[in-house]
């Protein structure tokens, strides 16, 4: 649901860059609707794309506090999501997303053959 200020970030799978856009990537059914991997694996029926940052991370721990600073106001959310990675990234976990202004509510929990783990949401400044 929309909320100003707030972040909120899944982790996942992904081949590389290509794969990580495609999943995310929004199209279009023959009647014209739109449609979208992540947010259908997620439970959301649209998400407006401006507000979405992806990208594929390095394998570990050693540059990704770095990596993390370099989102869109990762300085000041990048420190409470660090923590919350290091804690349940898995090998192989790679591909980020973000959705600002979004606070996912995560009713039910971790969602049956999804790609992506929900990591949180947290609060980001301007």
């Amino acid at each position: 649901m929309h909320k100003d200020l707030k972040v909120s970030a899944w982790i996942g799978k992904f081949s590389g860059a290509h794969d990580l856009i495609h999943y995310v990537e929004t199209g279009y059914d023959p009647s014209g609707n739109s449609t979208n991997q992540f947010w259908s694996e997620i439970g959301i029926s649209w998400f407006d794309d401006d507000f979405r940052e992806a990208s594929i991370l390095s394998s570990g721990n050693d540059t990704l506090a770095d990596e993390l600073q370099e989102f869109s106001y990762g300085e000041t959310f990048a420190d409470e999501l660090f923590r919350r990675l290091t804690q349940m990234r898995q090998p192989g976990m790679d591909g980020l997303i973000l959705l600002y202004d979004f606070d996912y509510p995560n009713v039910g929990g971790q969602r049956l053959r999804s790609r992506v783990a929900f990591v949180g949401t947290f609060d980001y400044r301007k």
